[in-house]
């Protein structure tokens, strides 16, 4: 994504959230050097560091931290932050056409992580992170659920079958409640039970006590075993 508007010499700071020193600190920064606290602080929603084009200038710093996929980073937190903003600017985006391009890239970067499962890892930190945040932005029409039925259509496999049943642990602990596919899924026990002795065939293939027990915790909790 290009830059459309040039780099802020100063934030507004519109709701005044924010110490002078502070917003300072974070533009005598080159991009590559910014902290995910220095995107919270941009992005945080509906109290931004600046105005919409103030904030815009980022937006293609932002896209290229979550891919590069920095442990270092707090991703959860700038995947929410970031996509809560994409969602409280929505009509703006659209009028600069980058709405769409916004979402696409970010559903991208989904698809590439759905390919492999990572659950307690930064990519799955990002991959749930974007999957809530689709769901819960109005403005972007439970866009969430659209990958994971995407995933889901595919023939089950170890990787798509222990997403489900990530997001799924997730669904029965309260989270994710916005996800109307989810929902639907929690009551399709021929569903959960396909899925359930594809991920255990594949367990129990790799001979890995620990992985074993992990699984049978988690589908305990999803009500399967």
């Amino acid at each position: 994504m290009n830059f459309l508007y040039p780099r802020p010499k100063e934030f507004s700071n519109p709701d005044k959230d924010f110490t002078p020193e502070e917003l300072g600190a974070i533009l005598r920064k080159p991009d590559a050097d910014l902290t995910d606290t220095d995107f919270l602080c941009i992005f945080q929603s509906p109290v931004c560091a600046g105005t919409y084009r103030e904030c815009f200038y980022f937006v293609p710093v932002i896209l290229k931290r979550l891919q590069a996929r920095s442990p270092d980073d707090d991703i959860a937190s700038m995947t929410d932050y970031f996509l809560n903003w994409v969602d409280c600017f929505a009509e703006q985006l659209k009028q600069d056409r980058r709405f769409d391009e916004i979402v696409s890239i970010v559903m991208d970067e989904a698809r590439a992580l759905s390919n492999n499962f990572e659950g307690e890892s930064t990519a799955g930190s990002i991959f749930c992170g974007i999957f809530s945040g689709l769901n819960d932005g109005r403005s972007f029409d439970h866009a969430g659920d659209k990958l994971l039925k995407e995933m889901l259509d595919k023939p089950l496999c170890y990787d798509n079958a222990a997403w489900f049943f990530c997001l799924l642990e997730c669904f029965y602990a309260n989270l994710y409640q916005s996800s109307e596919l989810l929902r639907q899924l929690s009551a399709d026990d021929p569903f959960k039970e396909r899925a359930c002795d594809v991920l255990l065939k594949e367990i129990i293939s790799r001979n890995d006590g620990e992985l074993l027990s992990y699984w049978e915790n988690v589908l305990t909790r999803c009500g399967v075993l």
